[in-house]
């Protein structure tokens, strides 16, 4: 997709330029237009299936989309104006870049906010994982529920993925 994406803003690009006669401000236009969607739905693609789609979370998701939409456009004419005032000549290249960017920061960093798994979901998510029980491994008490990964019971200390590590080792032990 790294490489996708340059090579399909050039040609967009390209084809606006050579083949329309369009401005180049207006290619620009153009190249953005296009990538801007691509990135979106892959990056959609790319975590759709580790996340827990509620109505909440596509909501936000929808709400996130028009939020860098706005902040996209908002920034990149007012970039746009200020740059024609400043230098008096066209300036809508430097808006479109800077709101095409502010559009795509918007979006990965409002996605990656909204798209975190709650404390509710990470729980159903061990909790899955270890089949409900998560003994020490040294002493075999059930670690299960407590806030830290140390036995209260013998004193060990453990990573999170020591335990589920081990707990994966069990399941992958079990028949059937």
């Amino acid at each position: 997709m790294l490489v996708a994406l340059p090579v399909l803003f050039c040609v967009t690009f390209m084809v606006a330029r050579i083949l329309h006669d369009v401005q180049i401000e207006w290619a620009i236009v153009l190249g953005i237009a296009v990538c801007a969607p691509v990135i979106i739905l892959g990056w959609i693609r790319i975590w759709a299936r580790h996340i827990i789609w509620s109505r909440r979370r596509i909501s936000r998701t929808l709400l996130i989309l028009l939020l860098s939409i706005f902040a996209g456009a908002t920034l990149g004419t007012l970039v746009a104006v200020i740059s024609h005032l400043r230098w008096r000549y066209g300036g809508i290249d430097d808006g479109v870049v800077i709101g095409g960017l502010t559009l795509l920061a918007a979006w990965l960093m409002g996605t990656g906010l909204t798209w975190c798994e709650t404390p509710e979901e990470r729980h159903s998510r061990l909790r899955s994982v270890t089949l409900g029980k998560l003994p020490c491994l040294n002493c075999g008490y059930d670690l299960t529920g407590l806030h830290e990964a140390r036995c209260p019971e013998c004193g060990t200390h453990y990573t999170l993925n020591e335990l589920v590590a081990d707990a994966l080792d069990r399941r992958a032990d079990l028949p059937g």
